[in-house]
C-alpha cells in the first residue's frame, strides 16, 4: 500500500492530468472553429466533412479521459477509504462500574 506522501502525488498528478485534458479539449475546439473559419460558402460540403472529422476526433479524445478519469477517482476513493479505515480513532468501550 502506498504511502500518504505518495498517494498525494498521485492525486496531485490525476489533477493535473484532468487540467490538461481540459484544456486539450479547449484547444482542439479552438483549432475547429478557426479551420471552418477559413472556408468561403462555396466550401461547405468540404467544411461539413471537416466538422463530422473533428467532432469525431472530440469524442474519441473526451471518451479516453472519461475512462481514465473515471478510473482514477475509484481508485483514489478505494484508497481513501482504507486510510480513514486504518486511522479512524477507535472507540473506547465504556467500562461498567
Amino acid at each position: 500500500m502506498p504511502d500518504f506522501p505518495e498517494m498525494m502525488n498521485l492525486k496531485e498528478k490525476a489533477e493535473e492530468d484532468i487540467y490538461f485534458a481540459r484544456l486539450d479539449k479547449e484547444l482542439i475546439a479552438t483549432m475547429h472553429r478557426q479551420n471552418l473559419e477559413r472556408f468561403n460558402e462555396s466550401d461547405k460540403e468540404k467544411a461539413r466533412k471537416l466538422a463530422d472529422s473533428y467532432q469525431k476526433q472530440l469524442r474519441k479524445l473526451a471518451d479516453s479521459h472519461r475512462r481514465d478519469h473515471e478510473s482514477l477517482a475509484s481508485t483514489y476513493r478505494e484508497r481513501f477509504r482504507r486510510i480513514i479505515e486504518r486511522y479512524r480513532p477507535r472507540s473506547k468501550k465504556c467500562k461498567k462500574e
